[in-house]
């Protein structure tokens, strides 16, 4: 009676806890939404280099590989990729998807451990398939872009003066290649 039970829990636990490749398989579904919708998305595989820095071979094929949102595509769950979402008339947003352990596939590489499946560990483990990408769905509000003229308009002449020095500035990293002009008038 003892070893029936003993049995009934090894099958039930072999059943449960299946190869997380087979379970799971090593893609899935990735999901872009954005606010407003309409937006084309751009999905680009992250480049991964060897121990020589060369470029490994593409893992990743998406398909499709561009849509609208919002929209879904077939991703493989390793490795991570970068999304471009754009619209007419917003800044463009890059977003980087990662690949990591999920709790399900670390569930099906536990399974795998312990009922003696290092090979399937093992593949499990270089396949993706215990992996998930992360953050799905990617959510995103565009922002509006905004012209120079507009984010002038309202200021006053010595706001627009501060506004233009400081953002000559930034484009130089020193403030001594611009300097205001006086309202005094030159002598010569």
């Amino acid at each position: 009676m003892r070893s029936i039970a003993l049995l009934t829990v090894i099958a039930a636990a072999a059943v449960m806890c299946g190869c997380a490749t087979i379970t799971r398989g090593t893609s899935q579904s990735f999901v872009v939404e954005s606010d407003p919708a309409g937006a084309d998305v751009t999905f680009r595989e992250a480049i991964e280099t060897d121990k020589s820095g060369n470029p490994k071979k593409a893992q990743q094929v998406f398909q499709p590989s561009t849509c609208k949102t919002p929209c879904a595509i077939k991703a493989k769950r390793k490795p991570g990729f970068t999304v471009t979402i754009s619209k007419e008339g917003y800044e463009t947003i890059e977003a980087t998807v990662s690949s990591g352990v999920s709790g399900a596939g670390g569930a099906g590489m536990a399974g795998n451990v312990l009922l003696g499946g290092l090979i399937g560990a093992a593949i499990d483990g270089s396949s993706g398939a215990m992996n998930e990408l992360s953050p799905n769905p990617l959510k995103v509000t565009l922002e509006k872009k905004v012209s120079p003229v507009a984010a002038l308009q309202g200021l006053s002449t010595e706001q627009v003066r501060e506004q233009l020095v400081t953002t000559l500035e930034g484009n130089t990293g020193s403030s001594s290649a611009v300097s205001p002009p006086s309202n005094q008038p030159t002598v010569e």
